[in-house]
């Protein structure tokens, strides 16, 4: 009797794999056994999948931090322009301009369960400017002067500055739906952020002549920043724009430059 009863409690357990959470109550002489059986449907993986419950770094149930971001970038005036009248070795051409993030830990912060809260985590930013003129941009240390030579000889086909930060985002988020499939997201505050690294470099070929220069250093470069960002996504993919509030170069030295970015960007 008990043989038959442990093989009905095993297809009983099998056959109801994949359906609505069910209980079944039987009693064996004075005791009592209770068996359930959970739901694993389709709806369930769509569910699990935007809680993301299954990672392991950070609260992933509905921050949309962790990820990637790639965009183009320029320096702005203090007039919101792109030109640097006195100082335009600082004018920088889009094309030849990018910035790319590398999200990597993310936390939620929940106000109201998953309508709104707050995000923050760790992220590695890199900045690739490259400059439309043909300058040799001069950083003298002793004398805490930035100036520029117009380059004769050699025609430059690269001329950048690339800048890194390790960042930290604080940002306000807002869920419109609790399912993965209909939420939109949206999140604006601040990137706060050091730098890492830096350099400058130049390239040219001419006459069969390859000519390279590269210089690490600080460039005057202000050592902090901060990034007012706007943030727009559905499910993993998003846009996103910043703007830096804090000049990227030491003002005594040269104008004032500020950085603007925007992109797409695509979280997991």
């Amino acid at each position: 009797m008990r043989k038959l009863l442990f093989l009905f409690l095993c297809g009983s357990v099998f056959t109801g794999y994949g359906q609505e959470a069910d209980t079944t109550k039987i009693k064996l002489g004075d005791s009592n056994m209770t068996i359930a059986i959970e739901k694993n449907g389709k709806d369930q993986g769509y569910y699990n999948r935007y809680r993301r419950k299954d990672k392991i770094l950070g609260d992933h149930k509905y921050a949309h931090w962790s990820g990637l971001d790639i965009g183009v970038g320029m320096l702005l005036n203090s007039s919101g322009g792109t030109s640097f009248t006195g100082a335009d070795y600082l004018e920088n051409d889009p094309s030849a301009s990018w910035t790319f993030n590398v999200n990597l830990f993310e936390h939620y912060f929940p106000i109201a369960k998953h309508h709104f809260g707050f995000v923050s985590g760790i992220g590695f930013n890199a900045v690739h400017y490259g400059f439309k003129r043909n300058y040799m941009i001069d950083f003298n240390y002793l004398d805490n002067e930035m100036t520029a030579e117009l380059d004769t000889v050699w025609n430059y086909t690269r001329n950048r500055l690339l800048v890194g930060y390790l960042q930290l985002p604080v940002l306000f988020q807002v869920n419109t739906s609790d399912d993965y499939r209909k939420n939109i997201h949206i999140a604006f505050g601040v990137l706060a952020g050091v730098r890492i690294g830096s350099d400058v470099k130049r390239k040219s070929k001419q006459n069969g002549e390859v000519y390279k220069y590269v210089e690490r250093g600080s460039f005057f470069l202000n050592p902090f920043k901060l990034d007012a960002t706007l943030r727009l996504g559905y499910r993993n993919w998003g846009i996103f724009g910043s703007y830096n509030l804090v000049p990227l170069f030491e003002t005594s030295v040269t104008q004032r430059a500020n950085a603007v970015s925007f992109g797409l960007s695509f979280t997991w």
